[in-house]
């Protein structure tokens, strides 16, 4: 009996484990997003008052489209009723560059799901797109080794940083510097990035859906570890080639989102 609860405690921590190392990834995405956000309406603030609103077509026209277009798809994938939608028609009253309006589900916790994932699909699309576009630039995560399992978070985070690190060092090596799809990769991630936080409108739907989304993945890892009666290595180690690919990407839309803002600034000021 003894060995049993042994076994089973054993198992429950390593899902906690998991679900927190989860859980801080996320967290560090949706901080990331939030930085760049901010980023993006002071620079917006910023060139639609020296120059006009048609200054914020510079990144506003790709990483607003992409940022509606997120919803839209989503929508259209949930079956839920689009009644209108513009991926790019900036307004100087409300400051809105796009939207889509679409009749929301009430119907209890399905209705919270959904309305979760519309609102945060510009976060995780835009993240995935710019994540396979590193891929495309030719930067790759390193490969998955299957005996790696940190025994607690803080080994976990401290392999992430070291990887991401080391990731960020091959991303920017001269083979990618001199390569015009890096460049093009590069105002893309720029573009998106700046623009893939979800909007105040947005998160107002998600509360409640992001914590049943939390509880699935707390109750599959469990149920994972439970079946196969011991810790897989091999969840984490995909995780963290996810984590460091999704990171790299991160980062470098951070550093030119710090770039672009410093840039506007020293321009604005030396032609008002």
């Amino acid at each position: 009996m003894s060995a049993f609860f042994a076994t089973n405690s054993y198992i429950l921590k390593s899902a906690c484990l998991q679900l927190l190392t989860a859980a801080m990834l996320i967290s560090g995405v949706a901080v990331g997003a939030l930085v760049l956000n901010r980023i993006e309406l002071r620079v917006s603030r910023s060139l639609s008052h020296h120059y006009g609103w048609k200054s914020m077509l510079i990144t506003g026209w790709l990483g607003t489209g992409i940022h509606e277009l997120s919803h839209l798809a989503c929508c259209k994938v949930l079956g839920l009723r689009v009644v209108d939608f513009k991926l790019y028609k900036p307004d100087t009253r409300t400051g809105t560059l796009g939207y889509v309006y679409f009749v929301q589900d009430k119907r209890g916790l399905l209705g919270a799901i959904k309305r979760s994932m519309v609102g945060t699909a510009p976060l995780f699309f835009g993240l995935c797109l710019l994540t396979l576009g590193v891929i495309w630039v030719g930067w790759r995560p390193e490969k998955v080794n299957p005996d790696f399992y940190p025994r607690d978070t803080p080994a976990f985070i401290t392999s992430f940083i070291q990887q991401t690190s080391l990731g960020l060092m091959r991303l920017i090596s001269s083979k990618h510097v001199w390569d015009v799809k890096f460049w093009v990769w590069s105002y893309v991630a720029l573009s998106v990035g700046l623009h893939m936080a979800p909007s105040r409108a947005d998160m107002k739907n998600t509360k409640w859906g992001l914590t049943f989304f939390f509880v699935i993945i707390a109750v599959a890892l469990f149920s994972f570890q439970l079946v196969r009666r011991n810790p897989s290595p091999e969840i984490l180690s995909w995780a963290m080639v996810i984590a460091v690919a999704a990171s790299v990407t991160l980062f470098w839309s951070l550093l030119l989102g710090a770039v672009y803002f410093f840039t506007v600034q020293l321009i604005t000021r030396l032609l008002p």
